[in-house]
């Protein structure tokens, strides 16, 4: 597992996936947080593309990098969880979350 760190103002946000699996692409803006590990981030993203995607009817749009879609964020409509949605690029697999 990898984990990478950004810092943004003063939340600390940490993203962890495999990378024998996966290869996370950035934007070159978010390259610009990159920060120290830190023991306690406040954000803690985990990249999981082998669970189903789930329901997002009871979920708000909250920011999408359309027209691309790349990847979208959701919240829960009683504002206890997000869901990150990334499109797999590579047009010859099998589209993940």
């Amino acid at each position: 597992m990898v984990t990478k760190f950004f810092s943004i103002g003063r939340i600390t946000i940490a993203l962890t996936y495999n990378a024998e699996l996966y290869q996370i692409l950035l934007d070159t803006a978010m390259e610009q947080f990159h920060s120290e590990p830190v023991d306690s981030p406040d954000i803690r993203f985990f990249v999981d593309a082998e669970s189903p995607l789930p329901p997002l009817n009871n979920h708000h749009l909250l920011f999408s990098t359309h027209p691309g879609g790349l990847w979208s964020i959701y919240e829960e409509s009683d504002h206890s969880g997000y869901a990150i949605v990334l499109q797999n690029t590579q047009r010859d697999k099998k589209p993940t979350k």
